[in-house]
């Protein structure tokens, strides 16, 4: 049954690890990540809809830890001179915090625009 839900809405999981990560190099090595952790839970599902809901809710949060993850490691290269420079917001002041929270911003923004295209494109 896991299967059968899989390939037939692989198209529906790839559009949510797409537009999480918005990088398309990531997509294949996420999905494998999430179809291998429902495989490992080995769940007992009483009827489709269940499994699949399951299923895109493992997905979204591979995305979520990946991302955490691109953001974690990419941290570590920014320089200290650009941490002082970063925008002050709500008094914190660790600038790791305040880099997420930039970041945050634009991976936001960046979504908003994909949509607003995404949109205009619909008939």
């Amino acid at each position: 049954m896991l299967e059968r839900i899989w390939d037939r809405n692989q198209a529906i999981f790839r559009s949510i690890v797409l537009n999480i990560l918005i990088d398309r190099s990531a997509v294949d090595d996420v999905l494998q990540e999430a179809y291998a952790k429902v495989l490992r839970s080995r769940k007992d599902f009483s009827t489709q809809e269940e499994a699949y809901n399951y299923i895109r809710k493992t997905v979204v949060h591979t995305c979520i830890d990946t991302y955490r993850s691109f953001r974690r490691r990419n941290a570590l290269f920014v320089q200290p001179h650009e941490l002082a420079n970063l925008p002050h917001g709500d008094g914190q002041a660790d600038p790791l915090t305040r880099l997420m929270e930039m970041e945050k911003g634009e991976a936001q923004s960046t979504v908003l625009e994909e949509v607003k295209k995404t949109m205009l494109e619909l008939p």
